[in-house]
C-alpha cells in the first residue's frame, strides 16, 4: 500500500512540471500575441500619419497652385476681345450709341474685364455724353493687341503678369502694346495698358 502511495506521488509530481511548461507557453504566446497586435497598431498609426502628411502637402501645393495661376493663351484672347467689344459699340448714323446713355453705363461694362481706372479712361476719350444719349467720337480704334502674332509674357511679381507685343498697322506703323493683367479670386483682369511707337513714344490718348 505504502509502494503504491509512493508511485502516485511520483507520478503526480512528474506531471506537475509538464503543467507548468504547458502554461508557460501559453503565457508567451499570449504575450507575442500582444507584442505582434501592438507592433500592427504602431505601423497602422505610422502609416495614417504619412497619408496624412502627403494629403497636407497636395493641398498645399493645390494652394500655392491657386496662389500664382497661370494666364492660358485663350484666357487672354477673351479678355483682350471683350475689352474691344465693348469699347466699339453699336450706334447709329448720329453715331448715337444703342441701349447706352451714360458713360457710367458703359464703364460698368467694362468692370468683368478691367479696373474702373482703364475703362474711365478710355471711354471719356472715345465717347461723348449729351442730354439725349451717349455718343462715339468718330475716330480709329487704339493700336491693340493681335491675337494671330507672337507676344512675350512676364511673371513680374505674384498674380500678376505682362503681356509685350511688337505690331505694326498702316494707321500706327510700327508699335508696342503692354498689356498688364492682375489675377484675383474673380479670375484675369487688366490693370494697365501702354502703347508706344517704334520711336518709344507714347502714342497720344492711348496710354492708361
Amino acid at each position: 500500500m505504502k509502494q503504491q502511495k509512493v508511485k502516485i506521488i511520483l507520478a503526480f509530481t512528474a506531471i506537475i512540471p509538464l503543467l507548468l511548461f504547458s502554461y508557460q507557453g501559453q503565457t508567451n504566446g499570449n504575450v507575442k500575441e500582444s507584442l505582434t497586435s501592438k507592433e500592427l497598431s504602431n505601423n497602422q498609426i505610422e502609416k495614417k500619419q504619412i497619408l496624412t502628411n502627403v494629403e497636407t502637402n497636395r493641398l498645399a501645393s493645390s494652394q500655392e497652385e491657386i496662389k500664382t495661376p497661370v494666364l492660358e493663351h485663350n484666357e487672354l484672347i477673351d479678355i483682350t476681345n471683350k475689352f474691344m467689344d465693348i469699347l466699339v459699340q453699336d450706334v447709329n448714323q448720329q453715331y448715337k450709341v444703342n441701349g447706352i446713355e451714360t458713360k457710367a453705363e458703359l464703364i460698368d461694362k467694362f468692370t468683368a474685364i478691367t479696373t474702373a481706372e482703364i475703362a474711365e479712361e478710355y471711354v471719356s476719350y472715345y465717347y461723348e455724353e449729351k442730354e439725349d444719349g451717349l455718343y462715339i467720337i468718330p475716330t480709329e480704334t487704339p493700336p491693340w493687341f493681335m491675337e494671330s502674332e507672337a507676344y512675350e509674357k512676364e511673371s513680374i511679381e505674384e498674380n500678376k503678369v505682362k503681356i509685350t507685343q511688337q505690331n505694326e498697322s498702316d494707321l500706327y506703323g510700327a508699335y508696342t502694346i503692354e498689356i498688364e493683367l492682375t489675377y484675383s479670386e474673380k479670375g484675369w483682369k487688366i490693370t494697365n495698358i501702354d502703347h508706344s511707337d517704334q520711336n518709344n513714344d507714347t502714342i497720344e490718348g492711348n496710354q492708361v
